[in-house]
């Protein structure tokens, strides 16, 4: 399962993303039978690293990773959220 979100440039500096984190997070925990989320994203995209880290998720650690729609390795940064953390 993977959320991928677009925001407007006239839009950004909102905080919306962060606000759809939350919420996909607290629903997801809430509807299935998961215990811990992971989120990855490419340290390049500041703007969604500090919307995760605002929504709640710790950085867990950052590698060399090739993601799925990825032709070469990239850096990523993983973020958990436990459901605990609710």
């Amino acid at each position: 399962m993977g959320i991928t979100y677009f925001i407007d440039m006239n839009h950004r500096n909102y905080g919306y993303a962060t606000e759809a984190i939350i919420l996909f997070t607290k629903y997801f925990l809430n509807k299935y039978d998961v215990s811990k989320l992971i989120a990855t994203i490419r340290t390049e995209n500041v703007a969604s690293c500090k919307a995760i880290e605002k929504a709640g998720y710790e950085l867990k650690e950052t590698k060399m990773y090739k993601d799925i729609n990825d032709n070469l390795e990239q850096q990523y940064n993983f973020y958990f959220f436990n459901k605990s953390m609710i």
